[in-house]
């Protein structure tokens, strides 16, 4: 069986999904009996309002519901979670995901625009599905040409997949660019697979770059544009 791995998450664009309206009769019931309230037909605020006012009152697990009525860009305005989300992305060592190597996957022309290089940066994915074939596959036959095969052919789909997400991922940051969210405007032309070209700017310190990169990569996080929900960070909206 071939192993999948797990593929980047792309930028999320706050208007792309329609939250729900409001809460099921379930978790109404929930809340407000927790709450020691008569039970209505619907929320009586708007569910932001509604979270912001009872963020600090309600337990995790009654919060939860408001994540899929909410949008992460949403509850940025709300100080409790915009403190919980900048607490998290500063932490030593940045989670993973915050990291430049990660998140350049996800913005990619905000990483070209900060100085970085456009040259693919190293895949762990790719690297994983080959070493999957060469560890897990026909055990004891790990020189066999059949498996080096293998594990060529996995690598390859490996790098197709990644250069397919860089193409998407671009194409979500020039809807940014459009509607004005983020970034200066660019043309919305046809983008082809990228491939590597020179190396830009070799006077242009990457290390600086890098710093300057995951500085705005917090801020987006911060401000719910970055990553989705992560509810790694707690069990309450984030």
């Amino acid at each position: 069986m071939i192993q999948t791995v797990c593929t980047p998450t792309l930028p999320t664009l706050s208007l792309a999904i329609m939250p729900l309206e409001t809460l099921t009769p379930d978790d109404l019931d929930r809340i407000f009996s927790y709450l020691d309230q008569p039970v209505p037909a619907q929320l009586p605020t708007p569910p932001i309002q509604f979270l912001s006012d009872h963020i600090d009152i309600l337990p995790s697990q009654l919060l939860l519901p408001f994540n899929e009525l909410t949008s992460p860009r949403e509850r940025a305005s709300i100080p409790t979670i915009k403190a919980r989300r900048h607490i998290y992305a500063t932490q030593q060592p940045l989670p993973p995901e915050l990291r430049a190597d990660r998140a350049r996957l996800r913005w990619p022309l905000l990483w070209e625009r900060t100085g970085g290089s456009s040259l693919p940066p190293p895949s762990i994915d790719v690297t994983e599905e080959e070493r999957w074939a060469e560890e897990h596959f026909l055990p004891g036959k790990e020189n066999s040409q059949h498996v080096k095969k293998l594990g060529g052919f996995l690598r390859g789909l490996a790098e197709e997949r990644e250069a397919e997400e860089m193409v998407m991922a671009k194409r979500a940051e020039r809807r940014l660019d459009q509607i004005g969210e983020e970034f200066d405007d660019e043309s919305d032309e046809e983008e082809q697979v990228p491939k590597p070209r020179a190396m830009p700017g070799l006077d242009v310190n990457q290390e600086e770059v890098r710093r300057s990169f995951e500085k705005r990569i917090l801020e987006l996080f911060v401000d719910g544009m970055d990553v989705g929900d992560l509810m790694m960070i707690s069990s309450k909206p984030s």
